[in-house]
């Protein structure tokens, strides 16, 4: 065998060893939802400019937060649960789901009343389309984890993203046929409720035994809600903030460049899809510090990779993929260089999440919502579309900083090997 042959195996050994090639199984759910995304923001770019960009990014924003703080920790618990044999029969999951719906629709339609609603003859429209897509985000989210609860994961990670890549022909649609952009998430709705009905279906049906419903009560349940609740206030709903200190243009510039750098870190955070369970069965430091070194240099290096042609020639990416002609770049190169802080930081939660210390993390995110919620509010407010990157970068930079003090610290718990 050659010296480059050896090198190779070696390395192939290795990228399976800290779980990396195991991590790309996810990209099959994230290329079809990140898929799903641009391509709404590229309809909303062609049909209403910046501010279409705006108000969609606004409007799924406002109602993925509304699933996020009604689920709770739900859809978490259901997971944990059938995976450690507390539930088995899918039915016990219906009672709990359908009481959590009949309060997501109510409040998602107060919120979009208030955060979303356009002036005009419209508002009624993008409220209720806001409704809907709660309704089917929250079964989604909560049947896919019942799926990867009793072993389907793999399945279930494909199932996600063909459905939401299914739904890419539809959307490109809406632009060429007129139609209001408030469809866009009625689209988005029903393929959320495809994923919901045949997950369901696909999960092996077992006869109700002597189960503990309770186990899906809230008061079970809503401890595992802070750090995702947390998680999607920074990531995933940081437009609805943005949205109460600037202009719906300003929110379309950040709302856009948001989603690109999310775009860039979902794909290079693909190898770190593993680290959770690499980390908890860990059984030495040294493994552990193996893995954090290999799984941290993968994705750093493929978020550069990545992210140097979008802050070369933003302008140019930004027409070519979303048909918006950007006056002022600054905000999306400055969102592009905070990803790599939160890729960092996302290797690093993984691990903190495998080693057991929840108690730990819950203090990474409730810090990092501190900050991110003042640089946010405080950048918006002076310097609209800018200021809210600013606040980005600053929020990224001390998620990065407090999650990796946290997992470089002494009080690691992996078992030594005997």
């Amino acid at each position: 065998m050659t010296a480059e042959g050896t090198v190779y195996r070696r390395a192939v050994a290795t990228l399976r060893r800290t779980g990396v090639v195991d991590g790309a199984w996810t990209l099959t759910a994230s290329a079809g939802s990140k898929a799903q995304t641009l391509v709404v923001l590229a309809v909303a770019g062609a049909a209403g400019g910046v501010e279409g960009v705006g108000r969609v990014v606004l409007a799924t924003s406002t109602a993925v937060l509304v699933t996020a703080v009604v689920d709770l920790g739900f859809s978490t618990q259901i997971m944990r649960a059938f995976a450690a044999g507390e539930l088995a029969s899918r039915r016990t999951v219906l009672a709990p789901l359908l009481a959590r719906v009949g309060v997501v629709v109510p409040v998602a339609l107060l919120a979009a009343t208030v955060v979303v609603a356009p002036p005009g003859g419209d508002g009624t429209a993008w409220t209720l389309a806001v409704g809907v897509y709660a309704l089917g985000y929250l079964a989604s989210s909560v049947v896919t984890r019942l799926a990867y609860g009793v072993g389907r994961f793999r399945g279930g990670a494909a199932l996600n993203g063909v459905v939401r890549a299914s739904t890419v022909p539809v959307l490109l649609l809406v632009g060429p046929t007129g139609a209001p952009l408030w469809t866009t998430l009625v689209v988005l709705a029903v393929g959320e409720l495809v994923i919901a009905v045949v997950q369901y279906r696909l999960v092996p049906a077992s006869p109700p035994g002597e189960e503990d419903a309770g186990v899906l009560g809230v008061r079970r349940t809503w401890r595992f809600g802070v750090a995702p609740l947390i998680n999607t206030v920074m990531n995933r709903s940081d437009a609805v903030l943005v949205s109460f200190f600037a202009a719906t243009a300003a929110v379309g510039v950040y709302g856009l460049a948001s989603q690109v750098e999310g775009a860039l870190t979902t794909v290079a955070l693909i190898p770190a899809g593993a680290a959770v369970a690499y980390a908890a069965r860990s059984r030495s430091h040294a493994d552990v510090r193996t893995q954090r070194r290999v799984v941290a240099t993968v994705v750093a290096g493929a978020y550069l990779v990545l992210a140097v042609p979008v802050l070369v020639a933003p302008e140019a990416l930004v027409e070519l993929v979303f048909s918006v002609t950007l006056e002022d770049a600054d905000a999306l190169r400055i969102c592009v260089v905070a990803g790599i802080f939160s890729c960092l930081g996302g290797v690093a939660t993984q691990q903190i999440t495998g080693l057991g210390r929840q108690n730990a993390l819950v203090a990474v995110w409730l810090s990092t919502l501190v900050v991110g919620v003042a640089g946010l509010a405080l950048g918006a407010a002076t310097a609209g579309a800018v200021g809210a990157a600013w606040g980005a970068l600053a929020r990224d930079l001390v998620f990065c900083l407090l999650s990796w003090s946290v997992l470089l610290s002494p009080r690691r718990r992996v078992k030594e090997a005997p």
